[in-house]
């Protein structure tokens, strides 16, 4: 099953002049849901894990059952005031404004191995603010999975440190 087939694309959204490409579609279904989950987990079977950070947003949807399947913990990294409790946390420059993303201040032990789940590679800088969020608590990021990689915006090269794995590339 080709999931590309079920990636929509937007024109002009966030903005004029840019495409979007919706991966919401691979979600409406049990049959692309599936695949999508059964590709992570065949890739990230052997590995070594101890948790799976997801992104928030479409990361939830696959990181859930990814870490069920992987029988692993799961820690979120999520937008401000979504966690109760102490947290961490870092602020990036995405695109033309500023982001901030938190994770529980405990979640992540010492020596931990963690996984960083997105929906969506494309500059990078989501990405490599969330290993920062891991690294300081102690935690080894041992690689990204991404449903899609928008392969123009070159975000890879911001983690040429780490494997990364996508499902879905795009050239545009």
């Amino acid at each position: 099953m080709d999931l590309k087939n079920y990636v929509r694309e937007i024109a002009d959204f966030p903005e004029m002049g840019r495409s979007y490409k919706d991966i919401t579609p691979v979600f409406h279904n049990y049959s692309t849901l599936q695949e999508c989950i059964n590709l992570f987990t065949q890739h990230y079977e052997s590995w070594d894990l101890d948790l799976i950070a997801p992104i928030e947003g479409l990361g939830f949807i696959v990181g859930a059952p990814l870490a069920y399947n992987l029988k692993t913990g799961l820690s979120p990294i999520r937008r401000p005031g979504e966690l109760p409790g102490p947290v961490r946390w870092v602020e990036f420059e995405k695109e033309l404004d500023s982001v901030v993303l938190e994770i529980h201040d405990d979640s992540i032990k010492a020596g931990a191995r963690v996984l960083i789940v997105d929906s969506i590679l494309a500059t990078g800088n989501t990405s490599l603010s969330a290993a920062r969020l891991i690294q300081e608590q102690g935690g080894e990021v041992v690689g990204f999975s991404f449903l899609g990689e928008i392969k123009k915006c070159r975000g890879r090269l911001k983690l040429v440190d780490f494997p990364v794995y996508s499902l879905i590339q795009f050239e545009d």
